[in-house]
């Protein structure tokens, strides 16, 4: 049976003490009564989870992103813990990436704790009271949820099943998401390259003069281009889309070096038999000469 949700004890995973120390001070300062347990990585958080009953997590989105297991294990010992993310300012897309992964909420870094902290928890406490009144209300959101994760990994899924090379980039030309044809393409997998421009995995220092996305920052129409990129032909599509309320660009390289072949093929063979008609039309003319 699954745990009912109650703000007591929180477990604090952040790699930065001062951080962690002043996370600590706004808690108590917001009430005495919490319990802070710390560490500094997700494998101690682990076995703080599995000996201790723990009420909310809160970790440095660095250590959700380098382990992004730790939520999913969470989930797989059906405890129902809400996990904050903790984002730096200025880095807001994070928020949204730590979501999509499982976090419940993020709070944002800062000297300022107390307050931000106790927003944090209020919405936790009113998800707290709402799941306390009935226990298989709980049951059927943990259900809802996992559905929703499965659905997700399900369209990963497809997507990394693509051949093509599927990448989508902010206005700072940071990959967003990727398929793994794309990451693979660099030795890669797409968690190593989320948030790193786009341009210096093909070992540049600025982005082709086919990216889309400039200075002056126009509106992108969906297109695409022909292009060699390290001696190979690539249909390079795109097209403009918002990401949690930002604009972003899917790009869709695919391979066409085979086609260019063929068709290059083709219309030499054409040439060919233009040449052929040609010639044999001449010969012709030459055995039959007009009077």
């Amino acid at each position: 049976m699954k745990r009912k949700f109650n703000i007591h004890k929180v477990l604090l995973i952040n790699k930065n003490v001062k951080d962690s120390g002043l996370l600590e001070q706004a808690f108590l300062t917001i009430s005495s009564s919490f319990v802070i347990i710390k560490t500094r990585d997700t494998k101690k958080g682990i076995g703080v989870l599995n000996s201790e009953k723990i009420d909310a997590v809160l970790i440095e989105y660095d250590l959700v992103n380098s382990a992004p297991d730790f939520i999913r294990d969470i989930q797989k010992g059906n405890l129902y813990i809400p996990v904050i993310a903790i984002i730096e300012k200025g880095k807001e897309l994070q928020a949204a990436e730590a979501i999509k992964k499982g976090a419940y909420d993020y709070l944002l870094k800062g000297t300022g704790y107390v307050e931000s902290l106790s927003r944090v928890l209020e919405r936790i406490q009113g998800a707290s009271e709402l799941n306390n009144d009935k226990e298989d209300h709980l049951e059927q959101q943990s259900m809802l949820f996992m559905k929703i994760y499965n659905s997700r990994n399900w369209l990963q899924n497809i997507i990394d099943s693509i051949t093509d090379y599927i990448f989508v980039i902010d206005q700072n030309y940071k990959i967003l998401r990727t398929n793994k044809a794309f990451a693979n393409l660099f030795g890669s997998e797409p968690a190593d390259i989320i948030m790193r421009p786009y341009y210096e995995l093909f070992g540049l220092s600025e982005p082709h003069e086919w990216c889309v996305l400039g200075e002056n920052r126009d509106p992108v129409s969906p297109h695409s281009v022909e292009r060699t990129l390290n001696n190979t032909y690539y249909l390079i599509s795109y097209y403009p889309i918002f990401y949690d309320e930002h604009e972003a660009v899917v790009y869709i390289m695919k391979d066409i070096t085979e086609t260019r072949r063929l068709k290059d093929q083709v219309y030499h063979l054409d040439k060919l038999s233009s040449l052929g008609t040609l010639t044999s039309g001449v010969a012709h003319e030459i055995n039959n000469p007009l009077t």
